[in-house]
């Protein structure tokens, strides 16, 4: 493995503890906003410490370099990045463990019902993985054939099972010039959808930024940022109160929306991280769903 590599994936261990644990307090600074139940928010708590664990795992098992896609491909090509199957399944089990506690019974469903299938057959979980990453619709229907699961519920089990080892075999790429950004917004890294659109403190220049790998970059604010259009009367915005640092970008063509936070709307020494508004904005993905806009598709 090369030095520069090296450094990168010990740094990532190294800081991946304190980062979770300034999420975790933040986090606890929102008990008790109205749209927040503390049995959700103690839910991604433990998936979030769970995939930490893995992903702390993986930086310490190391590796040999990964090879970057070719151009006009994301760098990270989902069906070569390394997957270990016990680690996998142990986040796998340990995701319906936590689902179960936080009493929510279809969820919990789902999961059993994933852990049975994988019991038999321990290449679906990799299959799944592999499918959610690109996302590829195809696959996800058929799983959904096989394991009798709605093909949304496969996407985001799916996802949250993926994202330690997409982050983990980001930091094995190495380090190059990213050329041009995908135009859609997607991101470059691993060609995922955003999860979140931010608005930095200083200029309010906006970044996205992604779930799936960890990636952020920077991106014109006056374009929809999952799927290119730069009409402005096909772009509009949903909010609850103007005072609100959130809010969702909307796009007529592709009726998707992104969460975007105002990071100068936040508390001095506040800036906007994935977990924690992925949470904190929870109201939004109602918003979101009840005014016929998608915040996750194929």
């Amino acid at each position: 493995m090369s030095d520069k590599i090296d450094n990168r994936v010990q740094s990532q261990t190294a800081s991946g503890s304190c980062s979770l644990d300034d999420d975790i307090r933040a986090l606890e600074a929102l008990e008790g906003s109205e749209y927040i139940s503390a049995d959700y928010m103690r839910f991604r708590v433990a998936v979030a410490r769970a995939q930490a664990d893995v992903a702390d795992r993986l930086a310490a098992a190391g590796g040999e370099p990964l090879v970057a896609g070719a151009a006009g491909k994301p760098l990270l090509d989902a069906s070569l990045v390394p997957l270990d199957r016990d680690l996998l399944r142990r986040l796998l089990d340990s995701l319906c463990t936590f689902c179960a506690a936080a009493d929510s019974a279809s969820g919990t469903e789902d999961l059993e019902r994933l852990q049975r299938a994988t019991d038999k057959d321990a290449g679906l979980l990799e299959q799944l993985v592999r499918a959610a990453c690109g996302p590829d619709p195809d696959v996800l229907q058929s799983l959904t054939r096989t394991l009798e699961i709605p093909v949304f519920a496969l996407l985001l089990l799916g996802r949250m099972l993926a994202a330690p080892f997409m982050a983990a075999a980001r930091l094995r790429l190495p380090e190059r010039e990213r050329g041009q950004e995908d135009p859609t917004g997607h991101c470059a890294v691993c060609g995922s959808p955003p999860t979140l659109s931010r608005l930095d403190k200083e200029e309010g220049h906006r970044f996205l930024m992604c779930e799936l790998c960890g990636e952020e970059w920077e991106f014109p604010r006056l374009t929809c940022a999952l799927c290119g259009c730069d009409e402005q009367d096909n772009l509009g915005i949903l909010f609850i109160s103007e005072e609100d640092p959130r809010w969702l970008e909307t796009c007529e063509t592709c009726k998707r929306a992104v969460k975007t936070v105002d990071e100068r709307k936040l508390p001095d020494g506040q800036t906007a991280r994935l977990l924690v508004e992925d949470v904190a904005g929870l109201y939004l993905d109602i918003l979101a769903e009840k005014e016929g806009y998608v915040r996750i598709a194929f």
